[in-house]
């Protein structure tokens, strides 16, 4: 369970805190009672939620790349958080085919110089590193994946979180001594497709509903039989605060990974998030043909039973609910925006109880 106590207070460090996640997070730790700390390129075009909250007033901001050590370096050791969570990457399917480099060494150098930063770091800290559910080797399992399958990737993105996670593994065994020594604690985390409120990212299949229906176009759909471990962010999110609480005050559940991921009832195809929208947003939509735009996977599921055991973690939300809580804030944006903070607060206390 998290209490105002675990974080009120305390410094915490969000990378990539601009973007659709990051943004929640800020909100979740303001109602908390932590000290924020943001480091980001500071695009937040495809978040509009950061911009709404009004985080820039809420948040000491610093400006950066996380492919340079220094920054990352000075941002640290300036602020001296007890948490950082390490959200920055290149998380777009469709623009690693167009940007591969940048997606690598964004989604590796990002992790790898946070951890060198904390090599050099003198104060008790817990880290968590934010990788994705596409790490894994994807041979199409009907069952979830553990952390403990085979690592891989067929497009860069899914390619460049593996090899972040090898990466991660490699270099945190390197130092653990040293960690443990100083009382650092890091670990790594995987989630699934999350959906909420407040993503305009492109090329995603809700944030592009949304696009449309503010448009009054009708939106184009590939891939419809395709599952995805679909789960409202605040889920995942909840998960990682867990963590992040278990390894400062209990000292567990350091140097490893975790999945966060829906139940099995969640996992649904992309039609069936399409129909549902189609119906509360008034919208039609065509299945596009013969799109061969960049190849993505048609099956991913999770095996969360590892968060489950050692976090007493367990998705809230079922996926009616975590439709129901997105559609909300959308049509919210859409027709009363000057509500939207207040919806924001509300769904946030009613999955975390605070």
């Amino acid at each position: 369970m998290l209490e105002k106590s675990h974080f009120k207070n305390k410094t915490v460090l969000i990378t990539g805190n601009t973007g659709f996640k990051g943004s929640w997070l800020c909100e979740i730790l303001n109602k908390l009672g932590a000290n924020l700390i943001g480091f980001s390129t500071c695009k937040y075009r495809n978040s509009e939620l950061y911009s709404i909250l009004s985080h820039k007033k809420r948040i000491k901001q610093y400006i950066g790349d996380v492919r340079d050590l220094e920054s990352i370096k000075n941002c640290i050791n300036t602020e001296k958080p007890d948490f950082i969570f390490h959200l920055a990457a290149q998380a777009l399917v469709g623009d690693s085919f167009v940007n591969p480099l940048e997606t690598f060494t964004i989604n590796i150098m990002g992790c790898l110089n946070l951890i060198c930063a904390l090599k050099d770091y003198s104060k008790e800290c817990s880290c968590v590193l934010v990788t994705s559910d596409k790490c894994y080797k994807n041979n199409e399992w009907v069952y979830g994946y553990r952390e403990i399958d085979n690592l891989g990737g067929f497009d860069p993105y899914s390619a460049s979180k593996a090899a972040a996670e090898v990466s991660i593994t490699g270099l945190i065994e390197s130092y653990k001594d040293l960690f443990a020594e100083k009382s650092i604690k890091i670990s790594s985390v995987r989630a699934g497709n999350v959906i909420g409120g407040g993503d305009l990212s492109k090329n995603r299949l809700i944030p592009d509903i949304v696009k449309s229906w503010l448009l009054n176009n009708e939106v184009n759909i590939r891939n419809p039989n395709s599952t995805r471990p679909w789960q409202h962010v605040l889920d995942p999110l909840r998960g990682y605060l867990l963590l992040a609480k278990k390894m400062y005050y209990e000292n567990k559940g350091c140097y490893s990974s975790f999945n966060f991921g829906p139940n099995l009832s969640s996992i649904v195809d992309v039609k069936f998030i399409v129909d549902y929208f189609s119906s509360k947003l008034n919208i039609k939509y065509c299945i596009e043909k013969n799109f061969d735009e960049f190849k993505e996977s048609s099956l991913l599921a999770l095996n969360c039973d590892k968060a489950k055991t050692e976090l007493s973690w367990e998705p809230i939300l079922n996926i009616s609910e975590c439709l129901n809580m997105t559609a909300e804030w959308y049509l919210t944006w859409g027709k009363e925006k000057a509500k939207i903070v207040d919806l924001t607060l509300e769904q946030i206390n009613l999955i975390l109880e605070i």
